[in-house]
């Protein structure tokens, strides 16, 4: 994503250093280029955003999973110690 974000800066920055010489077709198309990385790199992002939910998400289960275990376990515990 890094190297993404590095290519977005040297397209902005060869355009900008170009655009008055360039006919209006080409300012389009390196325009155009320019936002298609914009978007590539918006895609990435909401990707890794999506991840770090399920990540998480993930983490919240395994606690309230663990607690509940060491519950049960405890529970287990008293009712043999009741038992004896």
């Amino acid at each position: 994503m890094i190297e993404l974000l590095k290519q977005i800066d040297k397209h902005c920055d060869d355009y900008l250093a170009k655009v008055r010489g360039m006919p209006g077709e080409q300012r389009k198309e390196q325009l155009n280029n320019i936002q298609k990385l914009f978007n590539q790199n918006k895609k990435f992002s909401e990707e890794k955003v999506q991840l770090a939910l399920q990540t998480y998400e993930m983490v919240t289960i395994s606690v309230y999973y663990t607690r509940f275990f060491f519950l049960m376990v405890n529970s287990c515990q008293s009712i043999v110690i009741l038992m004896t």
